[in-house]
């Protein structure tokens, strides 16, 4: 198959998705689209490497929906509603089943948004997905990092830790049992973007990030550009059940706030709002926890439940770590 052979297969895929505001979709030299009146546009890029991002031997159907969920997960932090998307894929050689396998991962990572793949190009290198994420949200409403506020009690969705943990059993640096694999693996390759919560907490929080690098890391960019310091007490992270199984009480918290691909919503909201908090999650069935508050000062510390500090030498996911 020639590149247009795999493009039009590509497109076969596509024929029913929604097309909500495109005007002219892939097949065209750009595609046109048509935004929401009084809406702003929010656009975020993420790109995804074999041996980086993904263990090389991740199925093309992991590979597409981790891909899409990871940049549809930067609009949940934005209170973005989701709208359109393209697709830039570097493959080794053109390979049908892989074509139609990563397709599939591609339309259930979109079906609970409905966004529309609108346009992205192909070509033959190392295995490499980038995605170009485009959504949309009312005048002025956008979350941002910069917006917390002294006094702000800090959220976090979910859970943290589980997808560090199935990384390390994919690598065999970690034995579990079945149960546990299951979830920690899933966690890792089939991340859910916190969408519907990033939509309903949007007039309630403040600043808001994704944890795709680390609570440590991804918090500390919240503290920094709102200026303040941000308080975690430790022993209210959320951490699922197979979390504290598979990890000894004295590697503690590294695993949980420092290795990332999480993909939870943390945010910051005034504590007047906290039972319209817990209203709206209860709302969405989805578990939301308050680990902290925002304080005068700089960075981010941990507390236990005494109140004293908790000694981290972790960092945070970093990419080029290893560069000189």
């Amino acid at each position: 198959m020639d590149e247009f052979d795999l493009i039009a297969r590509i497109l076969q895929h596509f024929v029913e998705a929604p097309q909500l505001g495109v005007v002219l979709g892939p097949g065209d030299d750009a595609a046109l689209l048509q935004p929401t009146p009084g809406s702003r546009l929010v656009v975020s890029t993420d790109m995804l490497l074999s041996g980086v991002h993904f263990p090389t031997d991740t199925g093309p159907q992991d590979i597409a929906y981790k891909a899409l969920m990871v940049n549809l997960s930067d609009l949940a932090a934005m209170g973005a509603t989701p709208r359109w998307y393209t697709v830039s894929l570097a493959l080794p050689r053109a390979d049908e089943a892989c074509i139609d396998s990563f397709c599939a991962g591609l339309l259930q990572a979109s079906r609970p948004s409905g966004i529309a793949l609108v346009g992205g190009d192909i070509t033959c290198g190392s295995l490499s997905v980038a995605i170009t994420i485009m959504g949309e949200c009312p005048d002025d409403s956008a979350m941002l990092r910069s917006a917390a506020c002294v006094g702000d009690d800090i959220y976090l969705t979910g859970t943290i830790g589980d997808a560090a943990l199935g990384l390390q059993i994919l690598q065999g640096r970690l034995q579990a049992q079945r149960e546990d694999r299951r979830c920690c693996i899933e966690r890792l390759q089939r991340p859910q973007a916190r969408n519907r919560a990033g939509l309903a907490i949007r007039s309630l929080a403040h600043a808001a990030i994704d944890i795709s690098d680390g609570l440590l890391q991804d918090l500390g960019h919240v503290a920094r550009a709102s200026g303040l310091q941000a308080v975690v007490y430790g022993h209210q992270l959320p951490l699922s059940d197979s979390y504290q199984r598979l990890v000894p009480a004295t590697t503690g918290l590294v695993p949980a706030i420092s290795f990332g691909d999480d993909y939870e919503l943390c945010f910051t909201a005034a504590a007047v709002n906290r039972q319209h908090i817990e209203s709206v999650f209860t709302e969405i069935q989805l578990p939301c926890t308050r680990i902290g508050t925002m304080q005068a000062g700089k960075g981010i510390v941990f507390l236990d439940h005494k109140g004293r500090a908790i000694s981290t030498n972790a960092k945070g996911y970093q990419h080029f770590m290893s560069q000189g």
